[in-house]
């Protein structure tokens, strides 16, 4: 299977100079973290999704040598459509701003979808409790009477249909969305705990 990293978002929420995907965690640029560790796992190609969004990360990435997908920036939902219309689903998406992501949760994720006979989505849910000690998000909901959260790890399938899987993997609850997450991802980088 494929793998896309999106990053051709507005990034809205960080309200920082720089553009998020090549924010520095760990001595890393964002990005560069995603792709090695997809590169890692066993995806068979691995793309990076940018826009007019972010023409600094896409510049990083032509002059890295990744496999650029342009899609027109418009919202998730809508790069979606980007990209299937020129990759024929399923495809592994992530986000490109979970720098604790492994490639043991990515190769966990097609093992899931590749022993089922579903080929519709698939999403991967944190439970909140197991969000790393210290660290929160605003963005979690109910889901089946549990407070979740989502981790930006998923399969686009090859219909509409969709399942929801939970991880436990306290590294798939860290998200950057803000400066503040930035600076909680860096402090444990630093400290290795994660």
């Amino acid at each position: 299977m494929k793998g896309v990293v999106l990053a051709g978002g507005r990034g809205t929420r960080f309200n920082a100079r720089k553009e998020k995907q090549l924010a520095m965690v760990g001595g890393e640029r964002l990005i560069d973290i995603i792709v090695r560790r997809l590169s890692d796992s066993d995806l068979t190609k691995v793309y990076v999704a940018v826009s007019e969004n972010s023409p600094e990360t896409w510049r990083h990435c032509r002059r890295s040598d990744y496999n650029l997908i342009r899609t027109r920036g418009s919202g998730y939902i809508n790069d979606l459509k980007d990209i299937t219309r020129m990759m024929r689903p399923p495809l592994l998406t992530i986000a490109s701003d979970i720098p604790f992501i492994q490639p043991r949760h990515v190769n966990r994720l097609l093992e899931v979808s590749q022993d089922s006979d579903f080929r519709g989505g698939w999403t991967v849910l944190i439970p909140k409790k197991h969000l790393p000690e210290g660290y929160s998000r605003d963005d979690t909901f109910k889901y089946m009477g549990v407070e979740v959260a989502a981790t930006g790890l998923n399969i686009v399938g090859e219909t509409d249909r969709e399942r929801k899987i939970f991880t436990y993997s306290p590294e798939l609850g860290i998200n950057i969305n803000t400066v503040q997450d930035l600076s909680y991802a860096r402090e444990k980088a630093g400290k290795q705990t994660i």
